[in-house]
């Protein structure tokens, strides 16, 4: 199974400061879960239009997800907005300790 997603706000030091400020969670099914309304909208809008170029190069289906992960990636490199790609399971882990999105 590939990896999930994480669209994460979080500061702090560490290799798991990324956890403080998860805001969203795309499986590889690319279903979103997602604290606010807004940051789910934003996120189907983001996958909507990678699918659109996906499809322009004239492939069908959709887009495998760790292409997917990886323009998503590219959309978020900055300090306040950034995505990481992690192991399912650790993500399993987090949204369970934290009582989930």
């Amino acid at each position: 199974m590939a990896d999930v997603w994480i669209l994460t706000n979080g500061s702090g030091e560490g290799k798991d400061a990324w956890k403080s400020g998860v805001k969203a969670v795309i499986l590889p099914n690319h279903k979103i879960i997602a604290k606010t309304a807004g940051t789910k909208e934003l996120l189907e809008a983001q996958i909507e239009e990678v699918h659109e170029f996906y499809h322009a190069a004239g492939h069908s289906g959709k887009i495998p997800s760790e292409q997917l992960f990886e323009y998503l990636e590219g959309l978020h490199q900055n300090m306040y907005h950034i995505g990481f790609v992690v192991p399912v399971e650790e993500a399993r882990e987090y949204i369970k300790l934290s009582g989930g999105l």
